[in-house]
């Protein structure tokens, strides 16, 4: 055990560069003298840790260690290499990139094994996937590089508005790909779709103060709730649907949802529940499920969708 904390106290140092013995001890639930213990057990293992007093003191490790390669058992090896393969595939950083290739060269070397066992592909089947690349690599290096975007955005209201933010992260989501950042000048923080931008402009400004306190609030903030919403808008509501449903609906509903229920009906029908966000798309997206489809419940949501296929009826037979 006292071997693994050595370790784990180790990967913290190289991490966060100065700790107080206090913050360890507390991380660790042991005494502050069980730290410096541990301190000097490393001391005498050859890793360079040091301690320094006064205000922004701790216990740090030199800027010039390293672990060995030889810290990794041959399974976590495999993981980093299937790791920096699929990173190689969803960021568009294709055999052209040396860098990426090299990493994977050497990685590897270390394994001596079969690596080839998996395969991702976030690309979707149309030619969208190319243009989401573009993007990916614009919104990476003015992330890194800590610039401004400007870009056109189409929100799930149907309104087509320029938006100039402080790009954060970019986040992988259910099947698409979403950029994490701060608006500007307001500083909300605010999650927007890759396949609804358009003519992104990488920025010369750099981060501004009010950006870079947004920033910090928006961390917090994200620290204390942990479901996020990952779109533009304000976080849906969502509602416990009832829907009736043909055997030729299901996969369609399995690809995008989560059934709270299924019961299978004597007439080769389905009846499924689930929870639905009720976005301005809900009824449309019903309605596209054609006649495989009957809204049972909720009650207002069944007459919307009547009240919509009314006025389609009226329209179509006129």
């Amino acid at each position: 055990m006292q071997t693994e904390n050595l370790f784990e106290l180790t990967y913290i140092l190289l991490d966060k560069k100065t700790v107080t013995a206090g913050e360890l001890a507390a991380h660790f639930s042991v005494s502050t003298r069980t730290i410096y213990r541990w301190v000097d057990a490393l001391n005498l293992a050859g890793v360079p840790v040091y301690t320094t007093k006064g205000k922004g003191g701790g216990i740090s490790v030199s800027e010039t260690y390293a672990l060995d390669k030889t810290v990794f058992t041959d399974a976590e090896k495999q993981e980093i290499l299937a790791s920096v393969q699929a990173f190689q595939t969803l960021s568009g950083t294709k055999a052209q990139n040396g860098s990426t290739q090299s990493a994977i060269s050497k990685l590897k070397a270390l394994t001596g094994s079969q690596t080839d066992w998996i395969g991702i592909d976030f690309e979707p089947w149309n030619s969208k996937g190319e243009e989401v690349q573009k993007l990916f690599t614009q919104l990476k290096t003015a992330i890194i590089e800590r610039r401004q975007v400007r870009f056109d955005y189409f929100s799930m209201r149907g309104e087509s508005k320029n938006r100039t933010v402080l790009p954060q992260k970019i986040i992988f989501k259910g099947q698409s790909w979403y950029l994490k950042a701060c608006t500007i000048p307001t500083g909300e923080e605010r999650f927007f779709k890759l396949s609804r931008m358009r003519n992104l402009v990488v920025l010369t400004e750099h981060m501004l103060t009010s950006a870079k306190t947004a920033s910090a609030k928006s961390e917090s903030v994200t620290a204390a709730n942990t479901a996020e919403p990952y779109h533009d808008e304000v976080q849906p509501k969502m509602i416990r649907t009832t829907l009736l449903v043909q055997q030729t609906i299901m996969p369609m509903l399995l690809d995008e949802y989560v059934l709270d229920s299924v019961a299978d009906n004597h007439d080769g029908t389905c009846t499924v529940t689930l929870s639905i966000p009720d976005l301005y798309w809900l009824d449309n997206y019903l309605l596209g499920l054609g006649d495989g489809t009957e809204v049972l419940e909720p009650s207002f949501l069944r007459e919307r969708i009547r009240q919509k296929v009314a006025n389609l009826a009226k329209r179509y037979l006129q």
